[in-house]
């Protein structure tokens, strides 16, 4: 993907050959992250303005010389989300959102989320390819195998796959992908007005693809994409996940606790991707955080307090929700933060105190991913 010289010279890191860039993108979750960041004042809070909210935060984010804007997927809904994941629950498709992010802005990178249990290869790569080519050469595709079993119903299929099987039709579909994407090879399409050549058919390619799960033939109907072939992205921690990373992804996405675990992790990773003989260097790593802004530490923690006071726990009006998690109770909460029953009342500035205490600026069951 893409990304502008301003945005390469404004974050750097010390690496073993000099200044390195250092990749910073932001996640779209269109009413937050948190369960109840949609009922923080003045937040976006009804999906049915979300097309202005796609315009606007890329707009922001490019401004800001960001380098992508990842939108991610899930392809079911239900009542629990609203308790769990509430910016799951209604969504733009990340294909149509990328594609209308595209058309307003001309620099930044846009990540799409696609299920590869659940995509068609063929169609994936008329898409994808038309994306990219339509941006300038900016699209990434975050490759998943879905975690989620209502999607097999939702696809006319009796049940979720397993892990093996999905990752089995995972690397499929990726060597369907780039055969379709090299479809049309240099010099394929003529376009002599003068001779009425059009096309060279000796330069067009079929896939001839013969995987279980996404056979497919070919050529594309489409050109190349203009970064030849569309950047993947893959995150999981499994032994499957992680031999998808080291034998076909371009950027690793990893959930890790701190600096040290993802220096320590990276450097795993780069010896892993070496031993299956590619350049280690050809895959970027990249860290979810999930910050809790203010003007000073003391507003970010206001922030935070309200944030946790709006989660509904058990007891309370949502026990009889469909959907409401049973597990999400104040004594479970208790035990998870070490404090008993009668501690519960003042939890919240104990919880801030012992977090003090220790000074780290966060606390444990804020969901934050490294700094």
């Amino acid at each position: 993907m893409t990304s502008s010289p301003a945005a390469q010279n404004t974050v750097h890191a010390e690496g073993l050959h000099g200044p390195r860039h250092i990749i910073i993108g932001a996640m779209f979750r269109a009413v937050g992250a948190y369960p109840s960041g949609w009922r923080y004042p003045g937040a976006h809070h009804d999906p049915h303005e979300d097309a202005e909210v796609i315009r606007a935060t890329a707009l922001e984010a490019e401004s800001a010389g960001l380098d992508y804007i990842f939108f991610g997927d899930w392809l079911a809904t239900g009542p629990d989300l609203e308790f769990r994941d509430p910016y799951l629950a209604a969504r733009i498709e990340p294909l149509s959102a990328v594609g209308f992010r595209a058309g307003v802005t001309s620099r930044i990178g846009l990540i799409a989320t696609v299920n590869a249990t659940y995509s068609d290869a063929y169609t994936l790569a008329r898409i994808s390819a038309s994306i990219d080519r339509l941006s300038g050469g900016r699209l990434g595709l975050n490759i998943v195998t879905g975690a989620e079993p209502r999607a097999a119903a939702n696809h006319g299929r009796d049940a979720h796959w397993g892990n093996e099987q999905r990752y089995d039709s995972a690397e499929e579909l990726i060597d369907a992908l780039r055969l379709l994407w090299d479809s049309w090879g240099d010099g394929a399409l003529v376009a002599d007005q003068e001779s009425g050549t059009f096309l060279n058919p000796d330069k067009l390619h079929r896939a001839d693809f013969h995987g279980e799960h996404h056979p497919v033939a070919g050529p594309l109907n489409v050109l190349r994409p203009i970064q030849g072939h569309v950047p993947l992205v893959h995150a999981g921690t499994s032994s499957r996940s992680r031999q998808l990373v080291h034998s076909r992804a371009d950027l690793a996405l990893l959930g890790l606790p701190g600096v040290a675990e993802a220096a320590v992790e990276t450097a795993t990773l780069r010896r892993e991707i070496a031993a299956q003989g590619r350049d280690p260097r050809a895959v970027k790593t990249l860290t979810p955080v999930l910050p809790i802004i203010g003007a000073t530490l003391e507003e970010a923690w206001d922030v935070h307090d309200f944030l946790v006071s709006r989660v509904p726990v058990s007891p309370g009006p949502h026990d009889e929700r469909e959907g409401f998690p049973g597990t999400r109770r104040l004594c479970r909460l208790g035990r998870c933060v070490g404090l008993s029953r009668n501690g519960l009342r003042s939890g919240r500035r104990r919880l801030r105190f012992r977090c003090r205490a220790i000074q780290t600026p966060r606390p444990a069951s804020a969901g934050l991913g490294c700094p």
